[in-house]
């Protein structure tokens, strides 16, 4: 946050009120923005004017079945324990993931991290379905 409060100082005195906490909340958005790796590719695509729409799937045919296949697994858990463990897999795919994706914006190939992305999205998404996770309740993800 110290860049963000270094940031805010530039402002300067003579700034008014109003258009103080606009620039600060603008602050505030971009740094949450670049904390949540989700929303940070996503930011970082659309500078190079690359887009993901939300109708853009995945077109790996094996993730697609790894994606499922763990959807599926958490429909059929019935105990906390199941779906603490699919979490627990699921992370470690996420953070496989930002691995994937922060090399493929190092070696600029911008259509695998537009596929990572995609990918961590689904992955994202699955997480948050598990964290809502009640038994005998549907699965709803939304993409």
């Amino acid at each position: 946050m110290n860049c963000g409060r270094r940031m805010f100082n530039k402002l300067g005195a003579d700034t008014d009120h109003n258009n103080h906490a606009n620039i600060s909340s603008q602050i505030n958005k971009s740094y949450e923005t670049l904390l949540n790796p989700l929303s940070r590719a996503v930011h970082l695509l659309e500078l190079n004017g690359i887009e993901i729409a939300e109708a853009d799937s995945i077109q790996d045919t094996s993730l697609l079945i790894e994606v499922l296949d763990l959807r599926e697994q958490l429909e059929d858990a019935e105990t906390e324990d199941q779906v603490a463990e699919l979490r627990q897999e699921n992370q470690e795919s996420i953070t496989q993931t930002i691995q994937h994706l922060s090399q493929a914006f190092q070696d600029q190939d911008l259509q695998q991290a537009k596929n990572f992305t995609i990918k961590l999205r689904y992955l994202t998404n699955l997480d948050t379905a598990a964290r809502d996770w009640q038994p005998n309740t549907p699965i709803t993800l939304h993409h």
